[in-house]
């Protein structure tokens, strides 16, 4: 990742939707009118019964759907969080929280940004961190982290 002054920041923009078919073609124009328009537009689409997904997919949009409807919350919580810790030479280490994955998600974004991954390491699931464990430590689990 260069960080040079005249290079353009690419980012992925993740927009939560039920039911807003009627607007995806108007939202996508204003959004490739921006001066760093996204390199990716995701919809998640919170259980639309009016198409939607389809019609947000015709408009260039990668759509993460739900099959049915599970609130505002849900839908604004799903995606991912991405934050640049370190870079060193060609190699930047970026912490990802996904809110919801699916099979290969995080390659496939940072692929789609121009960003292979070369390595991935888990450092968390749900309520579970490896804290200070080293490797190969094996830690017990609570209660409490348990939900009891």
């Amino acid at each position: 990742m260069s960080t040079g002054q005249n290079e353009r920041r690419r980012y992925c923009l993740i927009t939560p939707c039920r039911d807003e078919a009627k607007y995806a073609r108007v939202t996508l124009d204003a959004i490739l009118k921006q001066t760093v328009p996204p390199a990716l537009w995701v919809i998640v689409d919170d259980g639309s019964t009016d198409g939607t997904g389809a019609r947000a997919t015709e408009a260039g949009a990668v759509v993460l759907p739900h099959a049915t409807n599970r609130g505002k919350g849900c839908a604004v919580r799903t995606g991912l969080e991405a934050v640049l810790e370190r870079q060193q030479g060609s190699n930047a280490w970026i912490a990802v929280t996904l809110r919801e994955g699916k099979n290969r998600e995080v390659r496939r974004i940072f692929e789609h940004l121009g960003w292979p991954v070369t390595r991935l390491i888990r450092v968390g699931f749900g309520p579970f961190a490896l804290g200070d464990l080293k490797a190969g430590e094996v830690g017990e689990v609570s209660a409490a982290q348990l939900g009891r």
